[in-house]
């Protein structure tokens, strides 16, 4: 992703253990930007994660169980079924559910 961005962007991803940084600036109105749709595949993850440890946590989950639950969900589907807007919602509802299941007592 980072490679494929236009210099301008000082574009970034480090990764530290399980924790990854994704960074970059807006290259301006004139940069080349050659978009295609791998930014959603990009942040997809991340976002789906936190999306289900936060209901996790709504349901009075703790963190450590919100955060299983959230990468126990994730694991069951593929960044390419994550980021696909025409996914069944109860193929994703099901993954979520599973992984509350294993990780919240």
């Amino acid at each position: 992703w980072a490679d494929a961005m236009p210099e301008e962007a000082d574009a970034s991803v480090e990764r530290e253990a399980s924790v990854v940084a994704i960074e970059s600036c807006d290259p301006g109105p004139e940069a080349e930007m050659g978009i295609t749709a791998k930014g959603t595949e990009s942040i997809v993850l991340p976002t789906t994660r936190l999306y289900v440890a936060a209901q996790a946590i709504q349901l009075g989950a703790t963190d450590d169980e919100a955060l299983c639950a959230a990468k126990t969900t994730t694991d069951a589907l593929t960044v390419e079924q994550l980021a696909d807007p025409d996914l069944d919602l109860s193929v994703f509802q099901q993954a979520q559910r599973d992984g509350l299941r294993a990780c919240v007592r």
